[in-house]
C-alpha cells in the first residue's frame, strides 16, 4: 500500500476505537467467528498470534461476551518516541481519561493496579506509575491488579508509535466466575469455550465428557448450546466433588456426574452424539507410562459408546503418542489438528470422527 494511502486509512481508524482481544495462540480463527457471530458491527482490522485487533463503536461490556477471549484491551496509540512522553498534560490526560472510563463500567471497586511493560523498574515507568497511582487514589500491585494497563510500542509500524493497552475488565475474561473450586491441571476455560466450536455443538447432542476432572469442558459446552444430555465422568470422586461445585455455580444443566473408569464406562454401545476430554498430559496429572496404554483404550472405549459420525474432541499435550494411537485405530478418523500455547505448554486439539 502507498505511504499516502496508510496515512489515510490511519487517520479514518483513529476516528473509531480500536480494542486488542488476547486469544490464546492457535485458536485466533475460532474467537474470530465469535467476534462476528456476537458483535457484528466489529470489524477486523488484523490478526496476529494471539491478538486480533478489532474496530468497534459500541458499548464496550458488549465485548465481555467473548468467551475464547482470554481479555481484551482498549487500544490507546500515542505518537511519542517514547514512554516519558505520556507523563505531559495532554498524553497523560487523555490515558487517564480512557482509565476512569473503564473502570466506571465496573460493577465492582478498583482496589488496585498492575502495570505491564518491558522496563517496568526504570525510573520512567516509576514515574507513570506513581502518577497513575496519585490520580487513581489506589496502590499498584508488581504482579496484577483489578486495573491493568500495558505499554509497549506499536508492533504494526516501525514509527515512533507507543500503544496503552487498558483492559476493559477487573479480571481476565478466562477467569469464569464459576470457577469457585479448582484443582491441579484444569484446563483454561476460554480454550474449552472454542470446542464446541470445532464441531457445531446443537440441542440434540448427547454429550459425554470424559475425565471431566473440575468440569470445565461440561460447562462451557453447555454455556455453547443446550444439549439432550450432558454426563460427567471421571475415576477421581474428589475431582467429581470440585466439578460439581462449579457446576451449580455455573447453574449448568448436567445430567449427571458418574465416578467411572474412561477405559470401562458404565454406557450402552452407541448412547452418545458427541465427546470430549482434556487427557492427562503425563505432567501435573498422570504420567507418560500411564499414557502409552490408556491413551489406545480411551480411543477403543470412546468408539464404542459414541454413534458413527459422532465426534470426539481430544485436549493432550502428548503429541507423539496421539500420532502413534490415530495411526493404528481404524475407528476414528483426524479431522483437524490444532496447535496451540498455554503459557510454555504447547499441547493440541484433536477434532475426531468416529467412522
Amino acid at each position: 500500500m502507498p505511504k499516502q494511502k496508510k496515512q489515510k486509512a490511519k487517520q479514518a481508524l483513529a476516528q473509531h476505537s480500536i480494542y486488542l482481544v488476547e486469544v490464546v495462540e492457535g485458536l485466533e480463527a475460532i474467537t474470530r467467528q465469535e467476534i462476528k457471530a456476537k458483535i457484528p458491527s466489529a470489524g477486523v482490522i488484523r490478526s496476529e498470534p494471539g491478538e486480533i485487533i478489532i474496530v468497534y463503536d459500541g458499548p464496550e461490556t458488549s465485548l465481555w461476551k467473548l468467551q475464547t477471549a482470554l481479555s481484551v484491551y482498549h487500544v490507546l496509540e500515542f505518537a511519542i518516541p517514547r514512554p516519558k512522553a505520556l507523563l505531559g498534560h495532554e498524553h497523560f490526560t487523555r490515558l487517564v481519561t480512557a482509565v476512569d472510563r473503564t473502570i466506571r463500567q465496573w460493577d465492582v471497586p478498583c482496589q488496585s493496579w498492575h502495570l505491564a511493560a518491558a522496563g517496568s523498574h526504570t525510573r520512567v515507568m516509576q514515574r507513570i506509575i506513581e502518577a497513575v497511582c496519585e490520580h487513581l487514589r489506589i496502590s499498584h500491585d508488581a504482579n496484577e491488579g483489578d486495573l491493568t494497563i500495558r505499554l509497549r510500542p506499536d508492533p504494526s509500524t516501525e514509527a515512533s508509535v507507543w500503544q496503552a493497552l487498558i483492559r476493559l475488565s477487573p479480571r481476565p475474561l478466562a477467569t469464569r466466575d464459576w470457577r469457585v473450586a479448582n484443582m491441579p491441571g484444569a484446563l483454561n476455560a476460554s480454550v474449552a469455550a472454542a470446542l464446541p466450536h470445532l464441531v457445531k455443538s446443537t440441542a440434540d447432542d448427547r454429550f459425554l465428557n470424559i475425565a471431566c476432572g473440575s468440569g470445565t469442558i461440561l460447562i462451557e459446552r453447555l454455556r455453547a448450546s443446550s444439549a439432550q444430555v450432558a454426563i460427567g465422568v471421571d475415576i477421581d470422586r474428589d475431582a467429581l466433588a470440585v466439578s460439581a461445585e462449579n457446576i451449580s455455580a455455573a447453574h449448568a444443566p448436567v445430567t449427571g456426574l458418574i465416578q467411572a473408569n474412561a477405559i470401562d464406562l458404565p454406557f450402552a454401545d452407541a448412547s452418545f452424539t458427541s465427546a470430549m476430554a482434556d487427557l492427562p498430559f503425563g505432567q501435573l496429572v498422570g504420567s507418560h507410562e500411564e499414557n502409552i496404554w490408556l491413551y489406545p483404550a480411551i480411543l477403543t472405549e470412546a468408539a464404542r459408546i459414541t454413534q458413527l459420525g459422532s465426534h470426539f474432541v481430544i485436549v493432550t499435550h502428548e503429541v507423539k503418542l496421539m500420532q502413534e494411537c490415530l495411526a493404528a485405530t481404524a475407528q476414528w478418523q483426524l479431522q483437524q489438528e490444532i496447535k496451540i500455547n498455554l503459557t510454555g505448554l504447547h499441547p493440541r486439539i484433536y477434532v475426531l470422527q468416529r467412522i
